[in-house]
């Protein structure tokens, strides 16, 4: 079974944990079903509180110089999860694809039944546009008890058998690949193959 790395915000995240969500929304998906992912807990995003500009009275100072942008986390409750790390997976066993034109007519065939999104039905509408969502069906959600760092994931090793790194790796016992180069150090931007290296 393949497996990739996605990043999900934190909000999202909440609940998925909580049951509340089990189906994740995209708009493409892995070339083979089933799959594995890997989840990593995105930053997320910030509510502005203030802004304290040159020449405010900050506590009795005066600021100088360039403004600086109080923010707390959007959605506080999901702030409980390690941000920033690999803290969970799933398996999606089935993806569904729904276009604007065929959303209706599932809804009254109740073929999303059980789907629990997350979301309201506009926002679904206004996320897919006039793509095609891909529906991720999730199950045997598990959730780190130590989060994972991005690094102990790599690409999958695209010269397979031929690697000179793999194979010199593969002298000792172990079947991870031995190319660093192939080392995840950033996020991916919604998803991307990966292997757990751990």
């Amino acid at each position: 079974m393949r497996s990739i790395l996605v990043s999900i915000q934190p909000k999202w995240l909440a609940k998925i944990f909580a049951g509340t969500k089990n189906v994740e929304v995209r708009l493409t998906e892995p070339d083979t079903v089933p799959f594995k992912g890997y989840i990593y807990c995105s930053k997320g995003k910030n509510k502005l509180l203030h802004i304290i500009r040159d020449g405010d009275d900050c506590y009795g100072e005066i600021h100088h110089g360039a403004p600086i942008f109080v923010t707390l986390p959007e959605d506080m409750y999901s702030y409980q999860y390690s941000r920033q790390a690999v803290v969970g997976e799933f398996t999606c066993k089935r993806v569904t694809h729904v276009t604007k034109d065929t959303l209706d007519g599932m809804l009254e065939r109740g073929e999303l039944e059980g789907c629990r999104l997350g979301m309201t039905e506009k926002e679904f509408r206004d996320y897919m546009g006039d793509k095609t969502a891909r529906l991720w069906h999730l199950s045997d959600v598990k959730t780190y008890r130590s989060p994972k760092r991005l690094t102990a994931f790599h690409r999958p090793c695209p010269e397979g058998l031929y690697c000179e790194s793999c194979a010199m790796h593969n002298e000792h016992p172990s079947p991870h690949c031995g190319n660093y180069a192939l080392e995840i150090r950033r996020p991916p931007q919604s998803w991307c193959y990966a292997e757990d290296q751990t």
